[in-house]
């Protein structure tokens, strides 16, 4: 037989992997419609379809596919349809329907409609009145969906998500089809470490645990059309050969790890994939979540947690969510993925979502939260998803720099395109050629910002020139600081080197310090200075010179120790002091108190936030303890 017209059911934002699947098969020339993946095979293709497709519900053939508004264009298009080469005339042809937003609303109408006009077609072609259905079942799906009708028959018998080794069912379980998703959705591979702590029945790893093995999800069942007379045996036994033969014998070189709190699912689990030939590539064990501890530092993490739908209640769920994102969110070098229906999972894990995907576990709406982490090597082929199913099935936020409203800087984009196996010479001046300033909008804004700088540089210079000219007044020498200093600028000797024009000009602002903000008894702090730094003072007669008596406090204060800021200045003005033969204070008054309270002081100083030891991650080093 020539080429046929085949179908594959897929859940809603699963099409994306399904077509690829199918392209790994060698159908390539694939549409895509909303849970409906269109293809063309010979009689061989229902046989691989069947035995291979990991993500698909089931695999039809297309019989027709017309224009219907009312059931007398259903009844004659049905009747016109070539029933004799699929149907023997002993055939069971169960009919089923589906009407959705269409004028033929009667499901149970519908099926009497078609199954009359098959009846009439066989009549016509076998010449009999009466039909047994005695013989083989060809199951017969009439589906019209607004004012079009696809007639199928489906060559897949019980749904493709029934592998053949689950037969024990746990509380909220998840469909084996979803599974595979979730796997191929992420970045594992059979070299990688792979983390499932909610794995209840063990679907996922067994499922992950197949993919890395290269086995067949539909090697241990059996398919309504391997009965069909249309379809030859010999066709079936060599599709199944070729499952045996792509088989890979060896375990996986890194074990799957699942663990879950629940003794019995861990049980439940172990006998599963048992049954499916992979526990040696399983690790299963009963722990919590957050007891859960490793030292790997780089590894996929793919989950279902509980979402309040048939497990836990919202409180218990929000509480495991904070839980996982305390432990999950310091794991930078690893990849998570979370499938959840709770819409407020991104806030209570504290992180949003790198990608988010729109999926279905049953009739339980779902997102699937991927924190991508490091993208391995050889994994491009994510990316490639068709069109439609990407822009129906995606919830993916770009980042900023490749809004149409912000474009990346060019700098950017060109250090994207090195490879990550090439070799960049430190020095990028060298490593690619700079664009004029006039050609790069980036170079010539910071051309700009320079010469602005500048410009404000030069301005202040030229502002600050006439302060070198200020001359201090020698007949209001009020303060205790000019008092000190013109004392020790009077016992310098004659041929000492200190003079006028070795203080540095820039000191003349320090001495327009209002009088008011003066503290009194600051003696100490001035004397310990260095004679450069203090400004010169011309010596004054004594009689002309005011001096007001420091106030007497009934009980001295004890002199603070010298600021580690000024140790320098101290010791150098101490040597000048020396030399002179000046007596320094002992003690200052009360005042100076308030003065070193208000300076910031070496004793106490701030906290190094860099120091502070960092807190060993539960994983790396001991198991979580949550109480």
């Amino acid at each position: 037989m020539a080429e046929i017209d085949l179908l594959a059911s897929a859940a809603f934002g699963m099409e994306a992997i399904v077509v690829r699947e199918l392209a790994d098969l060698g159908y390539a020339n694939a549409t895509v419609d909303d849970g409906r993946i269109r293809f063309r095979g010979d009689l061989s293709a229902i046989c691989r379809t069947n035995l291979w497709l990991r993500c698909a519900e089931r695999v039809q053939i297309v019989v027709a596919d017309f224009q219907a508004r009312n059931f007398d264009d259903l009844f004659d298009q049905v009747k016109l349809l070539p029933w004799e080469e699929w149907l023997p005339v002993d055939a069971r042809f169960p009919v089923i329907s589906r009407c959705v937003r269409s004028e033929i609303r009667s499901v149970p109408n519908t099926q009497k409609m078609v199954k009359r006009a098959i009846v009439e077609r066989l009549r016509k072609v076998y010449s009999r009145h009466w039909f047994s259905e005695s013989g083989v079942e060809y199951p017969i799906e009439a589906a019209i969906l607004g004012d079009r009708a696809l007639i199928t028959i489906d060559t897949s018998g019980d749904g493709l998500h029934k592998r053949g080794y689950r037969n024990l069912v746990g509380q909220a379980p998840l469909r084996e089809t979803v599974a595979a998703a979730l796997v191929k959705l992420s970045y594992w591979s059979r070299d990688r470490l792979l983390v499932d702590p909610f794995c209840g029945s063990g679907t996922i790893p067994i499922e992950a645990a197949m993919i890395g093995r290269n086995l067949a999800p539909g090697r241990n069942r059996s398919f309504q059309a391997e009965n069909w007379e249309q379809i030859p045996r010999s066709t079936w036994t060599a599709a199944r050969q070729e499952v045996k033969d792509c088989e890979n014998r060896q375990s996986l070189s890194i074990p799957i790890i699942a663990t879950d709190r629940d003794r019995s699912a861990i049980k439940m689990a172990t006998q599963h994939a048992r049954q499916a030939g992979v526990a040696t590539d399983i690790h299963f064990d009963v722990k919590d979540f957050v007891a859960f501890p490793t030292n790997r530092d780089a590894g996929i993490l793919i989950c279902n947690p509980p979402y309040g739908e048939r497990l836990g209640d919202e409180n218990e769920v929000r509480q495991l969510y904070r839980d996982m994102g305390e432990l999950l969110r310091p794991l930078d070098d690893w990849s998570l993925y979370v499938l959840t229906a709770s819409h407020q999972f991104e806030r209570d894990f504290g992180k949003p979502a790198d990608r988010r995907r729109k999926l279905y576990n049953a009739r339980i709406a779902c997102t699937y939260y991927q924190y991508l982490g490091p993208k391995p090597a050889g994994l491009e082929h994510l990316e490639d998803l068709p069109p439609r199913a990407e822009a129906e099935s995606l919830d993916v936020v770009p980042p900023i720099s490749q809004r149409p409203d912000r474009p990346a800087p060019q700098e950017r984009q060109r250090e994207s395109q090195v490879k990550p196996d090439e070799q960049v010479s430190p020095d990028l001046s060298s490593a690619r050629p700079q664009r004029p300033a006039s050609e790069n909008p980036w170079a010539k804004a910071r051309l700009a910002q320079q010469q602005s700088q500048r410009h404000r540089e030069q301005t202040d210079n030229r502002s600050r020139e006439p302060e070198k000219d200020v001359h201090i007044p020698k007949q209001k020498p009020e303060s205790p600081w000019t008092t000190t200093a013109a004392a020790a600028a009077d016992s310098l000797p004659a041929d000492s080197d200190v003079s006028e024009t070795t203080a540095p000009e820039t000191t003349a602002p320090e001495t327009t310090v209002p009088e008011a903000a003066t503290p009194a008894g600051s003696a100490l702090e001035l004397t310990a200075m260095s004679p450069a730094l203090v400004p010169p003072v011309p010596p004054a007669p004594a009689e002309s010179i005011p001096i007001e008596p420091a106030p007497v406090e009934p009980e001295p204060v004890k002199p603070a120790p010298v600021k580690p800021a000024l140790e320098d200045v101290a010791s150098a003005g101490q040597v000048a002091m020396e030399s002179t033969g000046n007596a320094v204070p002992t003690s200052s008054p009360e005042p100076a108190k308030e003065l070193r309270e208000t300076a910031p002081s070496s004793s106490s100083p701030e906290p190094d936030h860099a120091a502070a030891p960092q807190k060993a991650h539960p994983w790396k080093k001991n198991p979580w303890n949550r109480g």
